[in-house]
C-alpha cells in the first residue's frame, strides 16, 4: 500500500508540473487570441486594455462573445472553458499528491517539522 502512495505522489506531482508548463504556454496563446478578439470587437483601445488585464479580459470577452454570438459552442468560448477545466485538472493533481503525502507522514516533530517515517 505504501508503494502505491509513493507512486501516486510522484505521478501526481510530475503530471501536475508537466501540465503547469503546458498551461503557461496555452495561456499565452489564449491571451493573444483574446487580444485579437478584443481588437476585432472594440479596436486598439480594447486590445491594449485586454493585453494589460489578461484574466479579466478573458472572462469579459468570453461573456461578450457568448452573448454576441448567442452560442457557447464557438471556438473562442470552448478554448476558454477548456483552459479553465485544464487548470482544474492541474490543481486536483497537486491536491491529490499533497493529500497522499500528508497521509503518509506518520510523525512530525513540533521542532522544525522533521519527517520521521
Amino acid at each position: 500500500m505504501k508503494k502505491w502512495k509513493e507512486i501516486g505522489m510522484c505521478l501526481g506531482a510530475s503530471l501536475g508540473s508537466l501540465f503547469s508548463i503546458m498551461a503557461v504556454i496555452l495561456g499565452l496563446v489564449l491571451h493573444l487570441w483574446t487580444v485579437g478578439v478584443a481588437y476585432n470587437f472594440s479596436g486598439i483601445i480594447g486590445a491594449i486594455v485586454s493585453f494589460c488585464l489578461p484574466v479579466f479580459a478573458q472572462i469579459f470577452w468570453f461573456i461578450w462573445v457568448w452573448v454576441k454570438i448567442s452560442n457557447l459552442f464557438n471556438p473562442f468560448c470552448m478554448a476558454v472553458l477548456g483552459y479553465a477545466i485544464f487548470w482544474g485538472l492541474i490543481l486536483s493533481l497537486f491536491s491529490i499528491s499533497s493529500m497522499l503525502e500528508a497521509s503518509d507522514m506518520k510523525k512530525v516533530t513540533k521542532y522544525g517539522g522533521i519527517y520521521e517515517g
